[in-house]
Parts: structure tokens; C-alpha cells; sequence
């Protein structure tokens, strides 16, 4: 079935999109630098979610601290390190506080898996109205499980992630592995995320057409449709 602008195929992110940690990652951890008298003023929070999406969208810090820190913990370590930096904290007081703030999310943060209430509605109403419906994620392993246990599986025809493709978004390569599984044209797929470096640049390299979930008003002016929650889809869809 096709919608009134040409749309047969609605692909989505996982994380951030279709799944949420409750408490969020970067949310826990600006509040436990806040306690240890890290300013964090909205302003600052916007811009280390800004760093931390391009961080997580294959940048090439991301690839450098996978090369130089293969070991887990190490890596979350640095990776507090950087985000202190990005809270605008000197590399001095970042080094300092980045090891209390490691030991204290090891020790005590345990998020939730949650899916809006709404997701599976959304879903079921486009599987109905005949999209052909799947997701891609920058996920080293394949997830299908994961979306059974959320109760999310019956929606998709087809799952992707970036190890079996080969390909991590925003490169264009892991849409076309996609799409090659989907046979579907790219002019006619429309990529729904929250990632505006991962998600949209990386649908627009490959001719998919982007739609940014921005719940938080991170991004302005992404340069394609932009919404705050899954259920305004069927607007942008025609129906």
C-alpha cells in the first residue's frame, strides 16, 4: 500500500526510538556530577545530549576509544572522562571526578527497559495499512530477542543491526544492506530515530527519507520533519 506521498516502508531506530532506559544514561550521570557540584544548567544538558548523540553516531572518537580501550570498564571510564569535558569541565577536574562517578554508576545505576504505551498502537496501525515496517540499529548484535521480550517483534519484517551489516549509520551502506533485504527503493522509505548525526544524515546519504524523533527539543532546524512523539507518524504518512 502505498500513502499519499509515496511511502511503503517505515524502518526505525531502536534505542532512543522504539526502546527507552528509564532512568536515561546521560540523565543519571549529569545529576551525579550535579552532586559533586558539576554545573548543569539546561543549556549545558542540551549540549552534551548534542556530543553525546554524535559521539554514539560511529564518530571517530567513538572508533578510537573502541581501539584504545577494548576492556569494558576501561572504556566507560574514558567515556566519563569525555563527558565531563563535554559539561564543560576542565580536563584536570574531569580526570579527578570521572573515577567517583564510574565506581557510583557501576554501584547503582540500574535502568529499566520501557516502551511508550503508545509504540505498539502506532505499529499496529501501520502494519495494518500494509507499510512494511523494520528496524536498524547501530548494534553490534543481532536483537530480535530483545524485541520479543518488549513484545515488539510481531510488528517487523525485517531487523538490522550494524554487526551483521557490516555498516554502523551514518554511513549509507547498512540502509542498502536494509533495503536489498526488503526490496524496497529508497525513495519510497522513510527512517524514523532520535540520532540526528546516526538517523538523519545517515537516511539522507542513502536517499531514505529522515524523520527526527526529538522529544527534548535537542535538535533545531534538523532540516527534515521533526516530532516529539511516535504517534504523530500517521500525520506525516497522510492519514
Amino acid at each position: 500500500m502505498l500513502s499519499p506521498n509515496g511511502i511503503r516502508a517505515v524502518f526505525f531506530d531502536l534505542d532512543g526510538t522504539l526502546r527507552f532506559s528509564r532512568p536515561a544514561g546521560r540523565v543519571y550521570f549529569m545529576d551525579t556530577a550535579a552532586s559533586l557540584g558539576v554545573p548543569t544548567s539546561r543549556d549545558q544538558r542540551v549540549l552534551v545530549c548534542r556530543w553525546e548523540n554524535y559521539y554514539f553516531a560511529n564518530s571517530p572518537d567513538l572508533q578510537k576509544d573502541n581501539l584504545d580501550h577494548p576492556d569494558s570498564d576501561d572504556f566507560w571510564l574514558n567515556y566519563s572522562r569525555r563527558q565531563l569535558i563535554a559539561m564543560s569541565c576542565s580536563e584536570e577536574q574531569a580526570v579527578r571526578l570521572a573515577p567517583v562517578i564510574h565506581q557510583h554508576m557501576n554501584e547503582n545505576y540500574r535502568p529499566e527497559p520501557w516502551v511508550d504505551p503508545a509504540t505498539r498502537g502506532i505499529l499496529a496501525e501501520l502494519k495494518a495499512a500494509g507499510y512494511l515496517l523494520g528496524v536498524v540499529s547501530n548494534r553490534d548484535q543481532p536483537f530480535s530477542e530483545e524485541l520479543r521480550k518488549l513484545g515488539l517483534e510481531e510488528f517487523f519484517s525485517v531487523t538490522v543491526s550494524g554487526g551483521e551489516a557490516g555498516s554502523k549509520k551514518p554511513e549509507a551502506a547498512i540502509f542498502h544492506y536494509t533495503l536489498a533485504k526488503t526490496g524496497t527503493a529508497p525513495g519510497e522509505t522513510m527512517y524514523i530515530g532520535d540520532n540526528f548525526f546516526a538517523d538523519v544524515i545517515g537516511a539522507r546519504r542513502a536517499g531514505i527519507h529522515p524523520v527526527l524523533l526529538d522529544t527534548d527539543g535537542i535538535f533545531h532546524q534538523p532540516g527534515c520533519p521533526s516530532i516529539k512523539s511516535l504517534t504523530e507518524i500517521p500525520g506525516l504518512l497522510g492519514h
